[in-house]
């Protein structure tokens, strides 16, 4: 095992790590990949792109690293299989790179699983998580395939096989949002699954309204915002509240109907805030409404919509999980409206978030929550 500290280079790299029996990698403090071994790319195929790594994480668990790299800490990042089984990836900050944060990543350990038989809500949501790890995994072999495919053809065949490509990319995004919304479910039964801080909610709020209207102005959707100005803090893990937010921005968009105006509101009230996504679409039928919030397959008229219809029950789950309230007020022919509340944390002093730290970082990973939760709306990208 490495015990000190190597340059930053590409030629330190190949030198060092390119005959090692284990996978490492050089990454920048974005977790693009600068230098991966032949052992890193025979274990994951999606890290010989440049964003490969971010396949395999998590959003908040991504931007956690990138943060930390930043700051050039030593730390492990662990990841699940449904196995059982914990591949850790240790960083090593680089010496002489000037600027420019850079970490070697070393996958050190596949650990065992623990002999001891857990609790089911601990086995349950285990089980979740691995899950999730390993369609990550699978998913990730898929995009690097995509990008592969399309780099290899001549230009004039790799146009007439894009809306193919697109096709595929914006499924594999739809699974991707499925088990993300799976994976937080059950963050919500274990407090050691989320970062709780305190945080200036209407300032994070913006950053991430700012990041989806940017996404939303290149489709047919009229969306807007309006939020206070007032620094308000909450405590919750946001990157969960990203998560239920987005998810009623994605409902609103696909069942409201292409003619329909999205409009996101916030409201300070004396111990609580409140966060309102309204349509002028078509409504919900007073039949269904009491369902809303059940796990189902989404249906539009005659149109199935994709996904597991988990939208709005995980949401809930995460808005009670942080001491708030979610509730679904609908009328046919005059559209729809979820409206959040969130306990306000007074006296609290407000933390740096480790998550996103301003829109533009929304828009800059193609990974990031706004292309996840909006990509039954807005074609991802592809690589």
């Amino acid at each position: 095992m490495v015990t000190q500290s190597l340059y930053g280079d590409l030629e330190t790299a190949r030198d060092h790590f390119s005959e090692a029996c284990f996978p490492v990698l050089l990454v920048d403090e974005a977790l693009t990949i600068l230098f991966a071994n032949q052992q890193a790319a025979e274990l994951f195929p999606a890290l010989k792109l440049p964003d490969g790594l971010r396949t395999l994480l998590a959003a908040e668990e991504a931007a956690g690293c990138c943060h930390r790299i930043s700051q050039q800490k030593h730390f492990k990042q662990n990841l699940s299989f449904l196995s059982g089984h914990t591949v850790t990836m240790a960083f090593l900050p680089t010496l002489g790179a000037g600027d420019q944060k850079m970490a070697y990543v070393f996958f050190v350990a596949a650990l065992s699983p623990q002999e001891t038989t857990p609790p089911l809500e601990q086995l349950l949501g285990y089980s979740s998580l691995g899950l999730s790890a390993q369609v990550r995994e699978s998913l990730s072999d898929i995009f690097y395939a995509l990008a592969a495919a399309r780099n290899k053809l001549p230009p004039q065949q790799a146009v007439q096989i894009q809306p193919q490509l697109e096709t595929i990319n914006r499924s594999c995004y739809g699974i991707l949002r499925d088990m993300d919304n799976i994976t937080r479910r059950s963050r919500t039964t274990d407090p050691q699954g989320q970062k709780i801080q305190a945080v200036d909610f209407w300032s994070e709020c913006a950053q991430l309204m700012d990041a989806t209207s940017a996404l939303l102005r290149g489709t047919d959707v009229d969306f807007h915002y309006a939020l206070p100005s007032t620094t308000v803090c909450v405590l919750c893990d946001f990157s969960q509240v990203t998560c239920a937010l987005l998810n009623a921005i994605s409902n609103a968009c696909l069942y409201g109907g292409p003619e329909a105006t999205i409009r996101v509101s916030g409201k300070d009230l004396e111990s609580a805030l409140v966060v309102t996504v309204s349509d002028d679409g078509p409504g919900i039928p007073a039949g269904l409404l009491d369902s809303v919030f059940q796990p189902a397959p989404g249906l539009k008229k005659n149109n199935h919509v994709p996904g597991l219809g988990l939208g709005l029950n995980t949401a809930r789950q995460i808005v009670t999980a942080a001491g708030g309230t979610m509730a679904v007020q609908s009328q046919e022919g005059m559209g729809t409206t979820v409206a959040f509340t969130f306990p306000v944390a007074a006296g609290e002093k407000t933390e740096d978030l480790t998550f996103f730290s301003n829109s533009a970082e929304y828009l800059q990973d193609r990974f990031s929550p706004v292309y996840l939760g909006l990509c039954g709306v807005v074609q991802p990208p592809l690589l």
